[in-house]
């Protein structure tokens, strides 16, 4: 015996646009998870992993001037400390705001500055990213158990530890490790 197929009818016009307008809910809340998936997956990475940042104001210059974009690594202050030398994102206590500077103290460690000149522990630090020394003495400070001392690379134009409303900073004061800059591309 022969099989007989029934013919579809076409479907109503009304019929055909209550599929359109399922197709198209289903289609905006496809892009609505995705959107909210993407804007969670971005605030986890921002708050946790790297952020971009704008440097403002000449206190790290010649190193990062205003105005420079830098990458930010959030991750590498949660499994080790600062170390000296690093460029870091950190906030002051009482003010506003965070802030781009160098760490020139590590716990335990004496600073000071003579005649523009940085020593460490009695010996000499070597800073080539410095190009214009601090114009007034400093320290000697020893730093405590959890307490580091920050700088600008421009030490006449730095707002830094040396500011007593500033000093040394906790280690909860760190953001994140500048890594390198974004932009201007022609100094990367």
């Amino acid at each position: 015996m022969a099989e007989v197929k029934a013919r579809k009818k076409p479907a109503s016009p009304p019929t055909r646009q209550a599929r359109r307008k399922k197709r198209r809910r289903r289609a905006a809340l496809s892009w609505a998870r995705a959107l909210i998936l993407a804007l969670l997956l971005g605030l986890f990475l921002r708050g946790f992993v790297f952020e971009i940042v704008r440097v403002q104001g000449p206190s790290m210059s010649e190193t990062l001037e205003s105005g420079d974009l830098v990458l930010v690594t959030k991750f590498d202050y949660l499994f080790s400390e600062p170390q000296n030398g690093d460029i870091v994102l950190c906030a002051f206590p009482g003010r506003e705001g965070r802030f781009v500077k160098r760490v020139v103290g590590t716990p335990g460690d004496t600073v000071s500055i003579s005649q523009g000149a940085t020593t460490r522990n009695g010996e000499p630090v070597a800073e080539p990213y410095v190009t214009l020394p601090a114009g007034e003495d400093f320290g000697p400070v020893t730093l405590e158990e959890n307490q580091y001392l920050v700088m600008g690379d421009n030490r006449l134009k730095s707002r830094d530890s040396r500011d007593p409303e500033v000093g040394a900073l906790e280690e909860g004061a760190f953001s994140g490790r500048v890594r390198f800059r974004l932009w201007p591309f022609e100094v990367f």
